[in-house]
């Protein structure tokens, strides 16, 4: 008999004994691909916990499956028991968590993050964790309730779950690794020192909802929690956050999001381990700590650039070179916080917004920035403030020919696949925009008052999403628009089109044959002096996608 019908045989019986449940079937099926020799497929066969009663089996065989993970693995499980059942587990939040555990072993020069996505892929495929349906655009997922139990079991030792009630009201938790507090969100938190507990490495409270303003933290929980990695004190309606947090020198994770948060304590400059801070939806932040530079080894500085009141940011706030998500750069007047703070950050990667361009009116500032050195951005919003003509008419007139310059000089590097202008304030294009060797997927130009033309993008192989609104000085959209290759078809990856607020804009005429031909949402809106549009694009496009623009002539 060969060593293949043997297997199948061992199989046959495993197969068997999984009584028709899929999800033992899965997790033991992520076990044998691991196993290469008969005798272990004969381990897995032969386990006790086979003839255990058939009740047991599912949850059994699961804890099988466990055992047979390594360590490593074992312990990035386990960690999930601190979230409630049914919790929704983004990878990039959960494996930030894992990183500021220390759950995460280096290797070479593989980045950190990579390697816990590479963790949490190993789990899904085991069956630990399955994907859901989510109402973001976001790829979420799930634990199984049986293996949340599991989860559960294996960590009892190191986790705690508790719900809060009231002040200083939750349970002493004893040694403890890891603690959730779940916090219902309809009254103001007060997190009162308890115990000290040298053990605890994890402190996160969860809510629902945002909690009403007015939450506090009693100073003396960091004295009594110093080997904290993990803090979160998200929505939970703080407006400061006291100055102990210096005490927290381990401490690696800091999540302070959807707080009413007026100022962060200088001594949080102090934490020298600090890998994560999330300021997520603190509307009424207005600066960061002026020692921000001192954070070395910060890797991600979640900022929301909507509704943000920060001015600037910190002097000298170039020297965090190993960042990697920074949402936004504010760039203030002075030395030390331009735009060329931006030259050795060469790590950071997705999105990044740069707001107050007009700033820079030293065209070898943008060049400084090394823009094009950014080899990871995927998405680079460049964000003019709005110029109005009276009261800063002399800026403008200064401005106009600089920053024609300045966006020259932010040429982003080719894997760029999405842009966004803001308010730019020249009247030129640069010529990187219509390279038509780019990479760019969406393009969205936005309240660019000052240009009458429209940059040449229709040889850009790529595009599928462009949007233009707000431009008052665009009359009449010709040749130029598509571009001057010799390739026969213009525009040939867009499927979306969006005109929003051209007010003046009159004519529009198609002078080529083949345009658009991917196109499937065109949609017009407040373009009260249109007249014309090339027959192709009304013939894709439906009534329905037309609104305020009365004297558009439609074909019959």
């Amino acid at each position: 008999m060969d060593a293949s019908t043997n297997f199948e045989e061992i199989g046959v019986q495993i197969a068997r004994k999984c009584k028709g449940l899929p999800l033992v079937a899965m997790a033991l099926g992520s076990v044998l691909h691991r196993k290469c020799t008969q005798e272990e497929w004969r381990s897995v066969l032969e386990n006790e916990l086979w003839d255990l009663p058939s009740d047991r089996n599912v949850f059994l065989t699961l804890m099988l499956s466990y055992m047979h993970l390594p360590a490593h693995l074992q312990k990035c499980f386990a960690y999930c028991s601190i979230f409630p059942q049914n919790y929704e587990f983004e990878v990039d939040k959960l494996v930030l968590l894992w990183m500021a555990e220390g759950f995460i072993q280096p290797v070479g020069s593989q980045r950190l993050e990579d390697l816990g996505s590479e963790y949490f892929n190993d789990l899904y495929l085991r069956s630990f964790f399955k994907q859901c349906k989510s109402t973001s655009n976001k790829t979420k997922y799930k634990m199984h309730d049986i293996i949340h139990d599991m989860a559960r079991l294996v960590s009892k030792d190191v986790r705690f779950h508790a719900k809060y009630t009231m002040p200083n009201c939750y349970p002493l938790f004893g040694n403890a690794c890891h603690l959730s507090l779940l916090h219902l969100g309809v009254q103001p938190l007060e997190l009162k020192a308890s115990q000290k507990n040298e053990r605890l490495r994890t402190f996160l409270v969860m809510s629902n909802s945002a909690a009403p303003n007015g939450g506090e933290v009693d100073p003396q929980l960091f004295l009594n929690l110093q080997f904290l990695r993990v803090l979160d004190l998200s929505r939970l309606g703080l407006t400061e956050l006291p100055g102990s947090i210096d005490k927290l020198k381990y401490l690696r994770y800091l999540n302070l999001s959807e707080n009413p948060i007026l100022s962060l304590p200088e001594s949080m400059c102090k934490l020298v381990a600090l890998q994560t801070l999330k300021l997520r939806n603190c509307s009424r932040l207005r600066e960061l700590p002026k020692n921000t530079r001192n954070l070395t080894n910060l890797r991600h500085l979640d900022l929301d650039i909507r509704g943000m009141q920060l001015q600037f940011m910190p002097l000298q706030f170039g020297r965090l070179t190993s960042l990697q998500t920074l949402s936004a750069f504010i760039i203030g007047r002075k030395k030390g916080h331009g735009i060329e703070e931006l030259k050795n950050m060469n790590c950071l990667r997705g999105s990044l917004c740069i707001k107050n361009i007009e700033y820079v009116s030293n065209v070898r500032d943008a060049m400084e920035a090394n823009i094009g050195m950014k080899t990871h951005l995927d998405r680079l919003e460049l964000q003019w403030r709005q110029l109005r003509d009276g009261l800063d008419s002399q800026l403008l007139n200064r401005t106009r020919t600089e920053q024609a310059q300045v966006f020259a000089n932010l040429q982003p590097h080719e894997n760029l696949k999405e842009l966004i202008v803001k308010n730019y304030c020249g009247v030129i294009y640069p010529d990187w925009l219509s390279e038509s060797w780019r990479g760019f997927t969406s393009i969205h130009l936005q309240g660019l008052k000052y240009c009458d033309d429209l940059p040449a993008l229709g040889q850009l192989p790529f595009l599928k999403s462009f949007v233009i609104s707000d431009m008052p000085c665009l009359v009449y959209v010709g040749h130029t628009f598509y571009g001057t290759t010799n390739s026969t078809v213009k525009f040939p990856s867009l499927e979306s089109f969006e005109l929003r607020g051209m007010s003046m804009l009159i004519h529009w005429r198609n002078e080529s044959d083949s345009v658009m031909p991917c196109l499937n949402n065109f949609t017009i809106h407040d373009c009260p002096n249109l007249i014309s549009l090339p027959p192709e694009l009304q013939a894709l496009m439906p009534i329905s996608n037309i609104s305020n623009c009365p004297n558009l002539q439609l074909l019959p």
